[in-house]
């Protein structure tokens, strides 16, 4: 018996096709993308609530700008897999989108909160927090990504402008210990 060419190959697995679908978002061939992890989620059993195909459609949704509907999907990965820290990452480029920093930075804190390991996230949360003013919650975040060196710059630069202000004092005291400059943290100005 001889097998015709589409016999003799077997069929695609699903992560060979988020593969596929992943290398098609990231050379902006977002429509192409979208479409093909519509198709494999409707087609194929059990795939409407895989989070990775969930997670590339709402990827896409947002990169052609359909805000809303992105959202309507990340709601329902959440529904499906409230612990993955990706939907909240892609949720919050999606409110970055919408240009709201309060709920931007929720969302990135909330993806960072579940899996650390997220430095697209730390990372906005760096620029927002630098966007809206928020200099304390953003030397929290180098202190967070252990950028000691970073943070007690920005501290040194804070405490410039308002010497008595005790959380300032505090974590100038916390980042020269995490420096391993302990006589510069028993000597802080806190005390």
């Amino acid at each position: 018996m001889t097998l015709t060419d589409s016999e003799a190959q077997p069929e695609p697995t699903i992560e060979l096709e988020l593969g596929r679908l992943r290398d098609l978002t990231r050379t902006g061939r977002y429509a192409e993308s979208l479409a093909a992890a519509e198709a494999l989620a409707a087609t194929t059993p059990g795939t409407g609530s895989h989070r990775d195909i969930l997670y590339v459609i709402a990827a896409n949704q947002r990169c052609l700008n359909r805000i809303d509907a992105a959202l309507a999907t990340l709601e329902r990965l959440e529904q499906l897999h409230p612990r993955y820290g990706r939907l909240f990452q892609e949720r919050g480029y999606c409110f970055v989108a919408r240009r709201d920093a309060r709920r931007s930075i929720e969302a990135f804190q909330r993806a960072v909160s579940l899996d650390p390991a997220l430095p697209q996230s730390w990372s906005m949360l760096e620029r927002l927090h630098v966007m809206t003013g928020d200099k304390a919650n953003y030397v929290r975040v180098l202190i967070d990504r252990q950028m000691y060196a970073r943070a007690r710059e920005e501290l040194d630069a804070l405490l410039r402008n308002d010497p008595a202000n005790q959380e300032y004092l505090a974590l100038h005291a916390t980042t020269c210990a995490l420096l391993g400059e302990h006589a510069g943290a028993i000597t802080s100005p806190i005390l």
